[in-house]
């Protein structure tokens, strides 16, 4: 989800569930593709915008953010963001 968002990827898998989606469905296609890069084989095309050194930084960047805070929650917790901006509501 976070890589979706923030690399402009509108109409991948959390993007499509977003949209009313079936994620279970997906699944199913994915799987039945298989591969490493069966979620952009399953399905419709999803659009993948200019991808540069920058953009990618900046996703590892907030996921370590997000990755140290999920630490944090023991022994359990959650973290809820809203699409497509994963803002913190």
């Amino acid at each position: 989800m976070l890589r979706e968002a923030m690399l402009g990827v509108t109409r991948g898998v959390w993007g499509r569930v977003a949209a009313g989606g079936d994620l279970q469905a997906m699944n199913a296609a994915a799987e039945k593709t298989g591969g490493q890069r069966k979620y952009l084989r399953a399905g419709e095309p999803i659009d993948l915008p200019g991808i540069d050194a920058v953009a990618i930084a900046a996703v590892r960047a907030r996921l370590l953010v997000l990755q140290d805070r999920w630490r944090g929650f023991v022994p359990k917790g959650a973290i809820t963001l809203a699409w497509p901006s994963l803002s913190e509501p």
